[in-house]
């Protein structure tokens, strides 16, 4: 039995933070947390440094030059998210080919997932689209769909769909159906790139609507009923209703995210119904500078935030380590009340409470450890050192 002991750190597991003990791993699971481990394994000095479960990324589209609209990661992209603190994510597809080829990368998905590679988890697959409003965000227009016009079938009827969550924005025509096909198959329905009405998101959460995706961007308020009122559009539907889990996107410059609507997101939702994401593209990880989507058209990075030649926002450039820092760092959190955000919630939300998000005995070995920077000194996924 391979056993190693994380000797001395200061342990966030996310609940409480606990000094100076030790982790004992054993077979990729954390078989104990106590003052004295497991001493006849192999033993790592972590003493004095910050030791949290490993993050949890449910929305990004690519890293390290990898696309997750084109292909699943190969194994150096997972080896350096892990390496950057990453140890689980779902690749987040969104619309830039069309309906053959989304699906051939979604088959492409479910085979992939029965392998097993080193690196960060890939624990499925998040579609960002194709069921969106084609006037709110960045995608194109062209490759967007509709429930009703284009059918959603073929996406749901794979025998071993990778899907785990999707996001689609209930206004379209056909999305009530879509929406409780999605619950039928255990798969979470998000609302993003909305402008629905507050009857429209209703009716949807009725049927199975359940998260707010990157809330705050890519929306817009419907008009109003009554002249100088304002009607309640998702990011407020989501924030009210207390079933709701959403996420946000927080980069350290305050584009996507004001520091009064991330305090706001932080009321509502704090402590187990919010989750931050790194919103990135292929380009998280690279030098600042310009590359070429996937559909063509270039992207910019200061590293920090994505964006289009003409300035408008496409994602962001950071890692969800970085999204953690930036949280602590812009609203001077304690680290335990932001660590669940990138660790906990998003296992709960993937229903993955019980083996990951948490150091505890039984969970599984998915451990990071960092220097007071946040700089990733060592990273587990599995009991392995990645």
């Amino acid at each position: 039995m391979a056993h190693t002991d994380l000797h001395g750190g200061i342990v966030y597991t996310p609940f409480e933070k606990l000094e100076g003990v030790d982790i004992c791993i054993k077979d990729g699971r954390i078989a104990s947390i106590a003052e004295h481990g497991c001493r006849d394994g192999s033993v790592i000095d972590v003493l004095g440094r910050i030791v949290i479960p490993g993050l949890i990324d449910i929305h990004t589209h690519g890293a390290f030059g990898w696309d997750a609209s084109i292909r699943p990661p190969d194994e150096a992209a997972l080896i350096q998210l892990a390496r950057h603190g990453t140890t689980a994510l779902l690749p987040t597809m969104y619309p830039v080919t069309g309906r053959a080829e989304r699906l051939s990368v979604l088959r492409a998905y479910s085979s992939y997932l029965k392998g097993h590679r080193v690196g960060a988890a890939v624990l499925g697959v998040h579609m960002e689209g194709p069921f969106l409003n084609p006037d709110l965000g960045a995608q194109m227009a062209e490759w967007c769909e509709s429930p009703d016009r284009h059918g959603f079938d073929v996406y749901l009827d794979e025998p071993e769909s990778a899907i785990s969550v999707m996001t689609l924005s209930p206004e379209l025509p056909g999305s009530d159906a879509l929406v409780r096909a999605l619950r039928g198959k255990g798969i979470i329905a998000a609302v993003g790139h909305s402008a629905a009405d507050r009857e429209t998101l209703e009716r949807a959460r009725q049927y199975g609507l359940s998260h707010g995706t990157h809330i705050f961007n890519a929306t817009a308020r419907p008009d109003p009923v009554y002249g100088g009122c304002i009607s309640p559009d998702m990011n407020e539907f989501c924030l009210a209703n207390d079933d709701m889990t959403v996420d946000v996107v927080v980069d350290s410059g305050k584009i996507h995210l004001d520091d009064i609507l991330l305090r706001l997101a932080l009321k509502c939702k704090w402590p187990d119904k919010l989750i931050i994401i790194s919103d990135s593209m292929m380009l998280a990880g690279l030098p600042p500078g310009s590359y070429d989507g996937a559909d063509g058209r270039e992207l910019f990075s200061d590293g920090d935030v994505c964006r289009f030649a003409d300035g408008g926002i496409c994602g962001s450039a950071m890692t969800i380590l970085d999204a953690l820092r930036n949280l602590v760092a812009r609203l001077n959190l304690p680290l335990e009340h932001a660590l669940p955000m990138a660790t906990s919630n998003p296992a709960r939300l993937l229903g993955l409470g019980d083996s990951k998000g948490a150091i505890a005995p039984g969970m599984d070995a998915d451990i990071v450890v960092l220097d007071e920077s946040f700089g990733v000194q060592v990273a587990m996924v599995g009991g392995v050192i990645v």
